[in-house]
């Protein structure tokens, strides 16, 4: 059986028409951030450039049915606190209208927006607050700090989309804008560094738990200026060939190296240093993984005694660790961190938790729905019937394993039993 599911798995990681992963809703330990924002900014002779960039789902708005339509909102606000009074006010407002209900609840669709502004030298409190659109409620959001320098004469690292986007004609490059950290587990990231426009080759480390992830040289592409500019509903970077300041330097592919948290970066030309931090984070990390007693209970159904005795004698902190270890065996890349069997594995039973609790069981992935759920996934076919004395018998049917599944509910509370296979 064991061997089995982990086949299984590695089969739906490759496939090309893998099941859509669900993701549950209610396993409590693990918050998800719901909104993206940070500051990007550009030295000037004088003064800083300040680009405040947003990023929220359509997941988390409130949408309203109009005219055949789904409309929802928000208006995003600024104020930059300076010497104990504001120094700027700004706000941005975007308006959705989509046809599809199923876009609503959609964790892939984002509101992108940027509000600009310049500052002098000196120390600030950035305090944003949004108000979302079909509500009376406004919601203040935790201030940045920033502090601006003569002194920084580079643009801190932007982390940018390997996809273009055509903004009025032109080819752009997008940037990610997810609070500028690269995301695990995605390679398609690029990270773009900046360095005066006499210096043609640099060497750039990138360095993670004490260990040197990557050490190279890179050689310059392009230079310019940079701006930032909405481009429908994403943010674009633009490089500006009428002021030659930077000479840039792409970072392709280091993604695939870095585990999440942060990593420090040292950018080197001559006997010049810049040290940065650059954070990579999982935007679908599944939830049962900040549940270490979910985790391991899930992990029961495929891992033999011997496996789950060594992960629990471990302390909590390390019961993770002994996790993705366990999962080593079975990943099809271990040259990079991201596990997809693992993650696969792990986002299936966030779904059994929520999907198949029942009055009689809160707990989803103890049910046999859910236990077969995880271990095989979503079934090509699902079908109801009623025996004799009207008790509910339901049937999963997996086409490409010849497998099939009965349940039968006998108390009418949804609470079905494994009776066949």
């Amino acid at each position: 059986m064991r061997l089995f599911t982990i086949v299984i798995l590695l089969g739906v990681v490759f496939s090309i028409s893998a099941q859509q992963r669900h993701r549950g809703t209610n396993v409590p330990e693990r918050p998800r951030e719901v909104l993206f924002y940070d500051s990007i900014v550009i030295p000037s002779n004088d003064s800083f450039k300040i680009y405040f960039t947003y990023k929220i789902g359509y997941n988390n708005l409130f949408f309203v049915k109009t005219n055949g339509l789904f409309n929802s909102g928000l208006t995003f606000n600024i104020e930059v606190m300076g010497d104990d009074k504001v120094v700027f006010r700004g706000s941005d407002k975007k308006n959705i209208s989509v046809a599809d209900y199923e876009l609503t609840e959609s964790k892939e669709n984002f509101v992108n927006g940027i509000i600009e502004f310049e500052l002098e030298e000196g120390k600030y409190n950035l305090r944003p607050f949004i108000k979302l659109e079909n509500t009376n409620q406004e919601f203040k959001l935790r201030q940045l700090p920033l502090s601006l320098s003569s002194e920084d004469s580079l643009i801190k690292p932007i982390v940018i989309d390997s996809e273009s986007l055509i903004c009025n004609s032109d080819t752009l490059t997008k940037l990610l804008n997810f609070r500028n950290t690269l995301l695990f587990g995605e390679y398609g990231n690029i990270i773009l560094f900046t360095v005066p426009n006499n210096y043609d080759e640099v060497s750039i480390e990138f360095i993670q738990n004490g260990k040197s992830i990557s050490n190279k040289f890179y050689k310059s592409s392009g230079q310019g200026s940079l701006l930032l500019e909405s481009c429908d509903n994403d943010l674009a970077v633009k490089i500006d060939g009428s002021e030659l300041k930077y000479n840039f330097v792409f970072v392709d592919g280091i993604s695939k190296y870095l585990d999440e948290g942060f990593a420090d970066v040292v950018l080197s030309f001559e006997d010049k240093k810049h040290n940065y931090k650059i954070e990579t984070f999982w935007l679908d990390k599944p939830r049962s993984l900040g549940n270490i007693e979910i985790a391991v209970d899930a992990l029961e159904l495929i891992a033999d005694d011997e496996s789950i005795s060594k992960i629990t004698s471990l302390d909590d902190r390390d019961k993770l660790r002994g996790i993705k270890d366990y999962f080593k065996e079975y990943d099809p890349d271990i040259t990079t961190p991201f596990n997809p069997v693992m993650n696969e594995f792990y986002q299936r039973v966030d779904y059994a938790v929520v999907e198949f609790s029942n009055i009689d069981e809160p707990n989803g992935l103890k049910t046999d729905f859910g236990k077969i759920y995880v271990l095989y996934g979503t079934p090509d076919n699902r079908q109801r019937t009623y025996s004799e004395s009207n008790e509910i018998i339901e049937i999963w049917s997996y086409n490409k394993i010849d497998l099939k599944f009965y349940f039968k509910d006998k108390t009418g509370m949804g609470n079905f039993k494994l009776i066949k296979q």
